[in-house]
This record gives C-alpha cells, sequence and structure tokens, in this order.
C-alpha cells in the first residue's frame, strides 16, 4: 500500500478493467471501468 498515493487513483483488475479507488483500499468511488483518457472525476453530471 502506498499512503503517498493522491485521492483518487486508478486500480486495475485482474480482469483488466481500471475502477477508481481510494488510497484506502475502499472501491466505493465507481464501480465502472473508466478509460484511461479520463482524469477528472468532478464532471459527471454536476452542471
Amino acid at each position: 500500500m502506498n499512503a503517498s498515493a493522491p485521492g483518487r487513483y486508478r486500480w486495475r483488475s485482474p480482469h483488466g478493467y481500471e475502477f477508481l479507488t481510494s488510497p484506502e483500499g475502499t472501491t466505493d468511488i465507481t464501480d465502472m471501468p473508466v478509460p484511461e483518457a479520463v482524469n477528472d472525476v468532478g464532471h459527471d453530471d454536476a452542471a
């Protein structure tokens, strides 16, 4: 585990999908695979 990880980082599952997870290890941020091009997770439907 890396305590120096940012607030949200991409975690690659054994299936090859990438999930957004927190440094604590919780995966409650999103359960859908995100494209590698997506880096900003704050513009979903806020506006």
